[in-house]
């Protein structure tokens, strides 16, 4: 799914670019222009390094090196938390979108499809079809991409005008590993599943991928720059940090 955009120069890049090598273990840097001291954290175990905006990388490497012994503690005593079950698509499931929290029914009908009426997100499945199951995780997945392929182009425009940058198009797609990423004709990409996210999430995905329309780095200007069109995306990415496996189980 993909929206065009005007054209705008870029590179590649993607969501979360910056880290730091540690041994035997990857710490995320988070830049902050309110932050005058460092902060280490180890959650859902995964290492960041909260830092002041001008602190050169190296000075990082060095701190993270000097704190090896308690991060891997930190990693080891996180090990035996249990990661999400993998979701059952049958009646009664839970799903998340915006942030709320929705639940599944899921109807045998003549024909398929897949509606949101107040808290419940129905998914009709045609006699017909052989796995259930699996009839109703791509209709939902379907559902989940066009919400969000419409969502994002949303907030992009709006954004984008906040930012006075020109993306050349959008499109949603499934990674793995990352909620959004560039290249360099300007054609920004997002996990549909951020769409999962409260809105103020969300925002933070698309402000961090418009501002590399303006800094091909992240440098104290990039983060400026984000900042000043989301000043609370320190909160946004904690969220991320502390919840984003629960949206990339689907």
């Amino acid at each position: 799914m993909t929206s065009r955009f005007a054209r705008g120069p870029h590179r590649q890049l993607c969501l979360f670019a910056e880290t730091v090598q540690g041994n035997g273990f990857r710490a995320e840097v988070v830049r902050s222009t309110r932050r005058r001291t460092i902060c280490i954290r180890v959650r859902d175990a995964r290492v960041s390094v909260i830092v002041p905006a001008s602190l050169p990388l190296s000075a990082v490497a060095q701190l993270v090196a000097g704190k090896t012994d308690w991060i891997k503690a930190k990693l080891s005593s996180q090990s035996d938390v249990a990661p999400p079950a993998p979701m059952r698509f049958v009646s009664g499931a839970p799903l998340l979108y915006l942030g709320r929290r929705y639940a599944l029914d899921v109807q045998a009908g003549s024909r398929g499809g897949t509606t949101l009426d107040g808290d419940v997100v129905s998914v009709r499945v045609p006699r017909s079809a052989r796995d259930h199951g699996q009839y109703v995780r791509r209709m939902l997945e379907r559902w989940y991409r066009q919400r969000a392929l419409e969502g994002i182009v949303e907030r992009s425009v709006h954004f984008a005008g906040v930012l006075d940058v020109a993306p050349a198009s959008l499109s949603v797609r499934t990674y793995s590993a990352r909620w959004g990423s560039c290249n360099d004709r300007g054609e920004l990409r997002f996990n549909w599943k951020i769409i999962m996210a409260p809105p103020a999430v969300v925002d933070y995905v698309v402000v961090h991928e418009l501002s590399h329309l303006r800094h091909l780095d992240h440098s104290v200007a990039f983060w400026r720059c984000v900042e000043s069109a989301c000043p609370d995306y320190l909160s946004a990415r904690g969220w991320l940090r502390r919840n984003g496996r629960w949206l990339t189980h689907f």
